[in-house]
C-alpha cells in the first residue's frame, strides 16, 4: 500500500514539474521569435494579407524573422515588443523593437529587430 502511494506522488510530481518546463520553453520561443504557428493561424494571416512572398510565408511558418518583413509580420510571430524606440535619419524612419528574454537560471538574452521605413533591415540576437 505504502509503495503504490509513494509510485502516485512520483508521478503526479513529475507531470508538474514536465508540464510547467514544457510551458516555459513555449514562452521562450515565442519570445525570441522561434514560435511556429499553426497551420490555421497561418492559413488564416495568408489569407488577410495577400501580398506576402513565398520568402516570408515560408519564413512565418519555420516561425523566423527575416529581412523584408513589416512590423505586423514580425508582431504575429513575436508579439508585442518589450521596447521600441524610432528616429528620423536622412530621411528614413529607423526603428528599433526589443523583446527580452529571462535567462533560465541565468541572465536573460535579447533579440533585437530593426526596421527601415517599415520593412526589417536586420534581426541581432544578444546573450548576455
Amino acid at each position: 500500500m505504502k509503495k503504490t502511494l509513494y509510485m502516485v506522488c512520483l508521478a503526479c510530481i513529475a507531470v508538474v514539474l514536465l508540464s510547467s518546463c514544457a510551458g516555459f520553453v513555449v514562452g521562450l520561443n515565442q519570445s525570441i521569435g522561434n514560435y511556429t504557428p499553426q497551420p490555421d493561424r497561418a492559413a488564416r494571416y495568408f489569407a488577410a494579407h495577400p501580398y506576402l512572398s513565398d520568402d516570408i510565408k515560408a519564413a512565418i511558418l519555420r516561425g523566423e524573422v527575416i529581412l523584408g518583413m513589416h512590423g505586423e509580420d514580425v508582431e504575429f510571430l513575436m508579439g508585442d515588443p518589450n521596447e521600441t524606440s524610432n528616429t528620423t535619419m536622412a530621411g528614413a524612419v529607423l526603428e528599433t523593437w526589443s523583446y527580452r528574454v529571462e535567462g533560465f537560471g541565468g541572465p536573460p538574452s535579447y533579440t533585437f529587430v530593426y526596421f527601415t521605413n517599415g520593412v526589417v533591415s536586420s534581426v541581432s540576437r544578444v546573450n548576455r
